[in-house]
C-alpha cells in the first residue's frame, strides 16, 4: 500500500493529495490538527484496548462470528471506526495514518497469499456493519448455514491481525505523543506571538533554534534526515490551478491549453505525518506567520491581526458557537462574578479583621491571614470561571461567633 502524502503552500493555505484529489485547507490547517489531539488520551486508550484484545494464546479452532460483540476483533473495529471518524474530522492526514497501522498490522501478519482474509479484515473494520453491501460480504465469507452470523470459517487469522493492530497503535500513539511535545516547545520558540523571543521575527528565532542546538528541533531534524522521512515532488499546473480537473482529450481543450500559462510547483511527500507537521511549522516560520493560543480554549491558532484573542475553533456543548462567539459572553459573565466575589471578600474580610482586633485571644490574626490566603486563591478560580459566586461564599463563610 501506497502510503505516500503530500503536502504544498501557497500563500494563506495549504494543499493536500488526498485520494487523488488535491483539497485546499488554510496554512497551519495540518499543524494545529495534529497539535489538538490529545495524544495522552488516545495513548491511554490504545493501551486499554491492547488490555481487551491482545490474545496470547490464540484458539486455532474458534469460528468467525460477527454477531459476537465480545470478539477481539469486533472491539478493535468498533474502536478503529470511532478514532478514524474523530480523526478525520480534524485533518484527513490523522484519519489516514490510523488506517496505514491497520494496512501494516495484516500485512505483518498474514500471508500474500491470504488475499481474502486481507479483503475481509479490511470490509469488517472499515466498513461493516455500516453498509449493506459489507453485512453481505461477511455473510458470503460466514458461508453460514442456518445463522447468517455463525460459521464454519476459523477466526485465529482475524485474532492474529487484531493483536497486531493493537500494538502497532500503542507504538504510534508513543511516537505522535513524544513528537507533540517537541513541537509545542518549539512553537513556543518560533511561532508564539507572547513567548520569551516574541521581540524576534519567527525566521530568527528559528535560526536561533538551529545554532543554539535546541533539543527538540535537533530531535526532530534527526529522525527526518536520519529515516529519510521528507521528500518533494514537483508538478505542474495551470496558473491559478492547485485542483486537477478530469478532463478528456478534445480539440476544445487542447485548444484552451495552448492559451494557458503553466508552472512548476512544489510537494512535499512523506509517509511520515510528523515530517508534514514540522515542513508545515518550518514553512510558517520563514513567512513569519506568527500564532497565539486562544485565551478561551488555549489552543494554538493564526490571528488575523495582533487583536485576534479567540480562535475559530468550535466550543463543545455549545450548539456549534466557536470559541470567538463563546469567549465574550463568558468573559462578562465571569467578570462580573469576579466582582461580586470581590464585593463579598472585602466584606468578610472587614468582618473577620475587626473581630481579631477586638477579641485577638479569640480570634488570633494567623487564622485571619490564613482566611485570606484560601479566600485569595478561590478569587482566583472565580476569576477562571472555574467556581461560582455561590460556591466560593460556601468555601469562605465565617462562622457566626465563638
Amino acid at each position: 500500500m501506497d502510503q505516500t502524502k503530500y503536502l504544498s503552500f501557497s500563500g494563506k493555505n495549504e494543499y493536500i493529495v488526498s485520494g487523488g484529489q488535491v483539497e485546499e485547507y488554510g496554512i497551519g490547517s495540518l499543524l494545529f490538527a495534529f497539535l489538538d489531539v490529545d495524544w495522552m488520551k488516545l495513548h491511554d486508550e490504545a493501551n486499554d484496548l491492547n488490555r481487551k484484545c491482545y490474545i496470547e494464546n490464540i484458539d486455532r479452532e474458534t469460528y468467525f462470528n460477527v454477531h459476537d460483540e465480545s470478539r477481539s476483533y469486533m472491539i478493535a473495529a468498533t474502536y478503529y471506526k470511532l478514532l478514524m471518524k474523530n480523526l478525520n474530522a480534524l485533518h484527513p492526514f490523522l484519519g489516514q495514518i490510523i488506517d496505514e497501522k491497520l494496512c501494516d498490522a495484516v500485512y505483518s501478519v498474514l500471508p500474500e497469499n491470504y488475499d481474502l482474509v486481507h479483503d475481509v479484515t479490511f470490509d469488517l473494520f472499515r466498513n461493516y456493519p455500516s453498509t449493506p453491501e459489507s453485512v453481505e460480504r461477511m455473510e458470503l465469507f460466514a458461508e453460514s448455514s442456518g445463522d447468517a452470523f455463525s460459521s464454519p470459517v476459523k477466526d485465529w487469522s482475524l485474532v492474529e491481525a487484531t493483536n497486531a493492530f493493537s500494538v502497532h497503535l500503542i507504538e504510534l500513539m508513543e511516537n505522535m505523543l513524544a513528537f507533540k511535545a517537541d513541537m509545542l516547545e518549539m512553537m513556543a520558540f518560533s511561532l508564539d506571538k507572547d513567548s520569551e523571543f516574541a521581540d524576534m521575527k519567527p525566521p530568527q528565532r528559528f535560526y536561533l533554534m538551529q545554532v543554539s542546538c535546541f533539543e527538540a528541533l535537533v530531535r526532530t531534524e534527526r529522525l527526518i534526515v536520519k529515516n529519510k522521512l521528507l521528500g518533494a515532488e514537483q508538478r505542474i499546473l495551470r496558473e491559478g490551478e492547485f485542483k486537477y480537473p478530469e478532463e478528456k482529450i478534445t480539440p476544445e481543450f487542447i485548444a484552451e491549453l495552448k492559451r494557458c500559462t503553466f508552472f512548476a510547483h512544489m510537494f512535499y511527500t512523506s509517509e511520515d505525518v510528523r515530517a508534514l507537521v514540522f515542513a508545515e511549522f518550518r514553512h510558517m516560520c520563514m513567512n513569519e506567520l506568527a500564532v497565539r493560543k486562544c485565551e478561551y480554549c488555549g489552543r494554538y491558532f493564526l490571528p488575523f491581526s495582533s487583536a485576534s484573542l479567540y480562535c475559530d475553533r468550535v466550543v463543545e456543548n455549545s450548539e456549534g458557537k466557536t470559541c470567538k462567539e463563546v469567549a465574550p459572553t463568558e468573559k462578562y459573565f465571569n467578570k462580573r462574578n469576579a466582582d461580586a466575589a470581590r464585593k463579598l471578600y472585602s466584606r468578610l474580610r472587614n468582618t473577620y479583621h475587626m473581630r481579631c482586633e477586638r477579641a485577638p485571644q479569640v480570634y488570633p490574626h494567623e487564622e485571619y491571614y490564613a482566611w485570606m490566603d484560601n479566600a485569595k486563591g478561590l478569587l482566583k478560580e472565580v476569576d477562571a470561571g472555574s467556581l461560582s459566586v455561590e460556591e466560593f461564599e460556601q468555601r469562605v463563610v465565617l462562622e457566626r461567633t465563638r
